[in-house]
Parts: C-alpha cells; structure tokens; sequence
C-alpha cells in the first residue's frame, strides 16, 4: 500500500495539546505510518474567528512545527515530488483558511516562498475571500478573493474549494484557469450535507482534472455518528459512476474530525485500503490511496510553485 493523503488537522491539534508529530494520542503520528510509503498534506488550521496579523502568526506557529520536527526527526521530510521512502512521511505543507493571508494580497507570494502547495480558501464562516459552506451566505468570493485566486495560480498554489459556498465553487470554477482541489469532500447526492459537493461541482473537478479527496467523517459520509466501510463506498462508488477514476483521492480529515469506528485514525488506514481493493481491485485501489494525488502535485496538473525558502520569516 502507498498512500497520499490531502487532508489532516495535526498540526493544530499538536500546537494546542503540545503532542508532538512523531507520536501522540491524536489521530495521526509518523509512528503509525512507519509501514508504507506515505505523503501528507499537512493543513495550518485556522478558526474562522482567527483574523489579521494573529492569523498568520498562528499559521507560521503550525509551519515551524513542521520545520522543527523535520529537522530533528528522520521520519519526517519535505516533499519536493520524489517517490516517498517507506518508513518516511512526506509532508505537504497546506493552508486550511484564507485568512492565514491577514488580508493581504503579497501574503499569498510569501506564502509560495515558505513552501505552501494548497489553500482552502475558507472554513466553515466567512472571511476576506469568501464564505463557507455553513454560514448561511448567498455569496460568492469577494474582490479580494477573486484576487487572491489569481494570486494563487500565478505563484504556483492550488486552490481548495472543500468548505466553500456553491456561490464561491462557481465563482472558483469560472475564473480559474488551472484546476483546483477539493481536499476533504464528498457527495451530496449521497448523503445531502452542505459540506458535501453537488454532482455537477465533482463532474467539474473531473473535466478541468482536479482532485477530490475523500472524507472520512461519519457526519459527511452518512449523517450518523458512525458509519461502516459500505456507507464510505456508496459515495465512492457514484464518484466513480461520475468518470471520477482519476480525481479520487483520500481527504482523511484525521485530527480534525471524528473518525469511524473502524478506521479510528492512520492505524486503520490498511483496513480500508484492504476493502476499497476487495471491492474495485488492487490497479484502482493505489490510484485512489496514492496515484491521482501524486500525478496532479508531482506531474504537472497542479500548478509550480515559486522557489521556497528554508527560513521562517522573508
């Protein structure tokens, strides 16, 4: 099993609690992904209340955790679009909230130089780029945020539209010109959370080829407060229905919502794999735990980002 994982909440969780990355009693810990090849986004999360200069210094807090645990931990590495090392997590270093940006538009150049991939452009309320899924909004992306869109695609940043209003996805679906990520979604169709996209967002994911990763939380995949690998599959079954064989992938959500039963965190990651090959075969399985993700950020589909920068500051 190889696995590229778009979405998890770790740092975070490890900044509030003072766990730190290599093991704790979180979702997710590099001891656990010790047994396969493994690449990790990892998000800065940030509360819709987080806003201005305490935001992005929040988001700086989560990457120099990062940072530090790479420079001091062997199982950790940056990835740079190589074949990950078994034994080794490869982290992807993401954003969760566009007002990590503090409202400004040169934020978003900095933001590619200190390594940034992927940028979910709101979270559940609203901020200076748009609103979220939740908040009750009839809006789409501000000014500011169709130029932080831009921004984005000119310094080498995918956009993330998991969390974002139907206004806001149209919005990101016409203006954009390379295509965009939803990292931690599922279906609406199969199961009618607003969190959820519609069939014609996924069709759309699927015809610009982008990445829709899928989302293990019981509340997204079912409604309930625990779900069985049959309620996962029905909205990966009618993704695939949807011409989704090469814009499936994993959007765990691990350390940022609850997980079911059967999973409970990463240890649980082989027994899923072990059911999505049972039911569509060993080919398709490494496609959705690893292939489509590798291809979009490591062959070309996602867009180049600026030269990063080692340093924590400019």
């Amino acid at each position: 099993m190889r696995l590229f994982d778009l979405h998890c909440d770790t740092l975070s969780r490890c900044l509030e609690t003072g766990e730190p990355l290599e093991r704790n009693s979180g979702q997710l810990d590099l001891e656990r992904g010790k047994g396969f090849p493994w690449i990790q986004a990892f998000a800065c999360f940030l509360d819709a209340e987080d806003r201005g200069e305490a935001a992005l210094e929040k988001f700086l807090s989560m990457r120099r955790l990062l940072l530090d645990t790479a420079g001091r931990c062997p199982g950790l590495t940056l990835w740079e679009g190589e074949e990950p090392e078994a034994g080794v997590c490869s982290a992807l270093l993401t954003v969760e909230g566009g007002q990590a940006l503090a409202g400004r538009l040169e934020n978003v150049e900095r933001f590619a130089r200190w390594g940034v991939r992927l940028l979910t452009l709101v979270w559940n309320g609203d901020n200076e780029l748009g609103s979220g899924a939740c908040d009750g909004m009839n809006r789409g992306l501000t000014s500011f945020g169709r130029e932080c869109l831009r921004e984005l695609e000119r310094c080498g940043i995918t956009a993330d539209i998991s969390h974002l209003n139907d206004q806001g996805i149209g919005d990101v679906f016409t203006l954009s010109a390379r295509p965009v990520v939803a990292s931690h979604s599922n279906l609406r169709s199969v199961h009618g959370h607003p969190r959820n996209l519609t069939e014609e967002q996924f069709r759309q994911l699927v015809r610009q080829g982008g990445l829709c990763g899928l989302n293990y939380y019981p509340l997204f995949v079912s409604g309930e407060a625990d779900c069985g690998p049959e309620a996962l599959r029905r909205h990966l079954e009618r993704m695939l229905e949807l011409g989704g064989e090469n814009c499936v992938a994993l959007g765990s959500d691990f350390d940022g919502a609850g997980m079911p039963s059967f999973l409970r965190g990463l240890e649980g990651i082989g027994a899923l794999y072990g059911h999505v090959a049972k039911w569509y075969g060993f080919l398709l399985a490494d496609r959705l735990f690893y292939q489509n993700a590798f291809d979009f950020f490591a062959r070309g589909k996602a867009a180049r980002a600026l030269p990063s920068r080692s340093c924590q500051g400019d």
